[in-house]
């Protein structure tokens, strides 16, 4: 009997350690991370409870709960507190820095569906609105929305609307670089991608959080900058609307 409470004490102990790294940051980036940790927790907890089923329940209900509230909490601490915060601040800050300024040039070492092979390229030149959206191969929300931007591209190219996506990769790694192709290929997405070396282009567009979508002019002025699947939504609902007939 000790030991089941020992196990369990042990358990919620770790989750409330991840919750608070969670908090701090440590899990920045990793979209899947935290849902793991949590669901091994979880699943860790109904073992226990079923070897030590014929046990007093008393301990094994209580341990149990804690374990699952404690693994609930450090998912909802990752994905509603701290990325919810991050996103809200680095949103402002880029806002506050790119806004109403001229759309910095997109350089690249590699592209998907662009016959233009300039290496400095104006993207919104020609357009009355370009879309451009950062993306990485690991970012799940972002393989989420780019089918809907794939889908919005399609349905509006005659009304003179680009949408671009830009990835960025370590320079000689390969098996990343061949990862993006194969995920564009799979996903089978029709518009542009650009795809550089380095991390440069995103640092000037301040896409620290990923998916990152920022809505470009025909004078190449940055008109807004939103962050996650639903601000891609918005962007591409304003543009609906700005284009109406």
């Amino acid at each position: 009997m000790k030991r089941l409470k020992y196990l369990f004490v042990g358990l919620a102990a770790l989750n409330i350690l991840f919750a608070i790294l969670a908090l701090k940051g440590m899990f920045e980036g990793k979209d899947l991370l935290p849902i793991v940790i949590s669901a091994i927790s979880a699943i860790l907890a109904a073992v226990f409870l079923w070897v030590w089923r014929k046990s007093p329940g008393r301990f094994k209900t209580i341990g149990f709960l804690a374990v699952v509230l404690c693994a609930f909490g450090l998912y909802y601490a990752h994905f509603h507190i701290y990325l919810a915060e991050k996103r809200s601040e680095s949103r402002e800050n880029s806002i506050t820095i790119l806004r109403g300024n001229k759309a910095p040039a997109i350089s690249y070492a590699h592209t998907i569906n662009l016959e233009q092979t300039s290496p400095d390229l104006s993207i919104y030149e020609g357009n009355d609105y370009t879309i451009l959206n950062f993306w990485a191969t690991w970012c799940a929300p972002c393989l989420k929305e780019m089918p809907l931007l794939d889908r919005f591209y399609k349905e509006n190219r005659s009304k003179n609307i680009q949408v671009i996506g830009f990835t960025d990769y370590k320079a000689g790694d390969t098996t990343e670089l061949f990862r993006i192709r194969q995920l564009v290929s799979k996903l089978d997405i029709s518009y542009p991608i650009l795809i550089d070396s380095t991390t440069q282009v995103r640092a000037q567009y301040r896409a620290d959080l990923l998916p990152a979508t920022v809505l470009i002019d025909k004078q190449g002025t940055v008109l807004d900058y939103q962050i996650g699947i639903n601000g891609a939504k918005k962007i591409m609902d304003y543009v609906l609307a700005a284009t109406e007939d």
